[in-house]
């Protein structure tokens, strides 16, 4: 296998994670819910939308990738010069793939659903 491979591997590994971590979210935001209903709802919510804001980037890093296959580096890296920063719907959620975490951790530990050690893992999720 070539590096190219083990990348693509890698990257969709990884991004098909992203997805399914959202039923985990839901669940915690549930049991923070029973003691602060708004903190569960906005952490929740913000966590979730940065979990698919990071599918997406996953699918922009993989035709990114294929990108480069079909055309070679020189021009790929003029096309993706050319179209960064283009807007997307998700691409406008990147403070919550940083700052949704942030919520479910401070409401875990309040509504004392997880200890300080559990709540300082889930901090590491973001």
């Amino acid at each position: 296998m070539t590096v190219r491979h083990f990348m693509t591997a890698s990257y969709s590994l990884v991004s098909a994670g992203w997805v399914p971590f959202w039923p985990g979210v839901a669940l915690l935001a549930a049991r923070i819910g029973a003691r602060f209903r708004e903190l569960a709802v906005w952490g929740g919510v913000l966590t979730v939308l940065g979990l698919f804001a990071r599918a997406l980037h996953a699918g922009v890093d993989h035709a990114d990738f294929q990108l480069v296959t079909a055309q070679g580096a020189a021009s790929a890296a003029r096309t993706l010069n050319e179209t960064y920063g283009a807007f997307h719907v998700f691409g406008a959620l990147n403070a919550a793939i940083m700052g949704g975490w942030i919520l479910p951790v401070i409401g875990a530990y309040r509504a004392r659903v997880h200890g300080p050690p559990r709540a300082a893992a889930l901090a590491w999720c973001r």
